[in-house]
């Protein structure tokens, strides 16, 4: 609820009403106020346009400490959103649930472009080897293919999604857990076809609001 909190905080510190605010953005009352209950939830271009017409960042509405009034600088980080579950387990389905918001800071910006980042939550402990535990959030840049070695997001023939390191060797894909109890999965020539990366792992965060 802090995202909902703060946005009403930050309209009743520039003094408008939920009605001012609601014609100044073009968006209908009711609609603003399931913001600011927790009912809805923004979109990033709308989180910045609230950002801008309340003179705030949109790091304060995401619990990133700033001062109401503080302008806007490049370098901070930005929201970027979770769009569901993925399982560190074999035989899962990726949900699109959206789930809000996490910040990034822009340093990210240089290896993925914004559009393309996007945060999943990892639901078993197939991957703790790498340090990335149940109820983690990983910070994923869509992309189609990645290197050897690379840990990413595949699915299995577009409905199961998991987090696992891939292994590239001559005909053959491995879907390789970092926890011994784990066994890998192997996908060898016309099998190939089966595996579809979503994106690569960029970061993994624990969100202690989640436990």
């Amino acid at each position: 609820m802090v995202l909902a909190e703060r946005l009403r905080a930050a309209r009743l510190k520039r003094g408008l009403s939920q009605k001012e605010a609601a014609e100044m953005l073009n968006m209908k009352q009711p609609t603003l106020s399931g913001y600011e209950i927790g009912h809805r939830t923004p979109d990033p271009e709308t989180l910045a346009r609230l950002a801008m017409l309340y003179e705030c960042t949109t790091d304060y509405f995401l619990d990133v400490p700033q001062r109401i009034g503080e302008a806007y600088s490049p370098g901070e980080p930005f929201p970027v959103p979770i769009v569901g579950v993925v399982r560190a387990g074999f035989g899962s389905p990726v949900l699109e649930d959206f789930d809000g918001y996490k910040a990034v800071d822009m340093q990210f910006t240089k290896i993925c472009t914004r559009e393309n980042l996007f945060w999943l939550r990892v639901k078993g402990d197939s991957m703790t080897g790498d340090h990335i535990c149940n109820g983690d959030l990983v910070l994923v840049c869509r992309q189609e293919d990645v290197d050897s070695g690379s840990i990413a997001i595949v699915a299995i023939d577009g409905e199961e999604g998991t987090v696992k390191r891939i292994i590239k060797k001559d005909d053959r894909i491995i879907l390789q857990p970092s926890n011994p109890l784990f066994m890998p999965e192997v996908y060898v020539g016309e099998e190939m076809v089966h595996v579809k990366i979503i994106g690569r792992v960029l970061e993994a965060r624990r969100d202690f609001t989640k436990q």
